[in-house]
């Protein structure tokens, strides 16, 4: 998948707001997961996490992670991303796509 010069990875989960957490490496080397980017579509998590962090949270960068689309960003070397998905109970799964 291409954007210009930059990959863009679009995730489809059936229930993407019960999805805690979506951690994206954008250069996935088959060993090292490394988060690139971070995104937490539950909307329900939001309060909380704001009290937690108290009042350091800026809402509109907040608002851009809450999407289940990556950011646009170059691929690696390896030219393989992985997607990381973490759900309410902390069970986790990944996926590798390869970018073309």
């Amino acid at each position: 998948m291409r954007y210009g010069a930059a990959a863009v990875i679009l995730w489809r989960c059936l229930a993407a707001d019960k999805v805690a957490a979506l951690f994206l490496d954008g250069d996935y080397d088959g060993r090292t997961f490394s988060i690139t980017q971070a995104f937490f579509p539950d909307r329900s998590a939001w309060k909380i996490l704001a009290k937690a962090l108290r009042g350091v949270v800026d809402g509109d960068r907040f608002e851009a992670r809450r999407d289940t689309r990556s950011l646009p960003f170059r691929a690696g070397k390896s030219m393989r991303a992985a997607l990381k998905a973490i759900d309410p109970r902390g069970n986790e799964a990944m996926r590798v796509q390869r970018l073309s």
